[in-house]
């Protein structure tokens, strides 16, 4: 599915992206880490904030790094396992998880957070999928609850590159959840409704 309101998909973007020609490849250059994960800095590293981003369709996986990497340092996989040992591996280095919640998995983008949390457990975090929130199995639903105990926010696909960077700023910023609990309950009463 295309991250972009206008239908752009991840193939045309890497051949029209600025990244392509300033970085001499696509989105997906970057130094490799282990299996599918890289780390990009920013233009000043020493002074940027680094975000995990966690998605197992690889186009969507590259064109999050590709509007991020602008601004922060990115570790991206697309592995929900690789995901957990990074942060165990980063801890309080990683600043903010961008996460799918639908995974190919064994653990959804859900479970994953809730198991960062454990060892980070201020980490701020926004949750992105297809599938609108009232939509989202059971398990995943509950673990929203208990993780919205911290900072987290949803960005529904398709979205522009402005309202994925506006919601990550906003949490690094520590902005009110407000907007995620109106979110929450909204979709909570849909459930109920379906339920009946």
């Amino acid at each position: 599915m295309s991250l972009y309101g206008s239908g752009l998909n991840s193939a045309q973007h890497e051949s029209n992206s600025p990244a392509a020609d300033s970085f001499g490849g696509t989105p997906d250059s970057g130094q490799r880490l282990n299996g599918e994960s890289r780390i990009s800095s920013g233009r000043e590293a020493s002074r940027v904030k680094t975000v995990l981003v966690l998605d197992d369709d690889s186009g969507s996986l590259n064109v999050l790094h590709w509007i991020l990497e602008r601004s922060y340092k990115v570790l991206k996989t697309g592995s929900a396992e690789e995901a957990v040992r990074l942060c165990r591996e980063h801890g309080r280095n990683i600043h903010l998880i961008v996460a799918d919640v639908i995974l190919r998995s064994s653990m959804s983008g859900t479970e994953v957070c809730r198991e960062v949390r454990k060892g980070c457990p201020d980490i701020p975090i926004l949750f992105s999928s297809g599938t609108p929130i009232e939509g989202w199995p059971e398990y995943d639903f509950d673990n929203l609850r208990i993780l919205m105990s911290g900072r987290v926010n949803f960005l529904q696909k398709p979205f522009t590159p402005n309202a994925l960077v506006s919601k990550v700023t906003n949490l690094l910023d520590g902005a009110s959840s407000s907007e995620m609990q109106r979110m929450f309950g909204e979709a909570e009463a849909f459930r109920k409704i379906g339920k009946r």
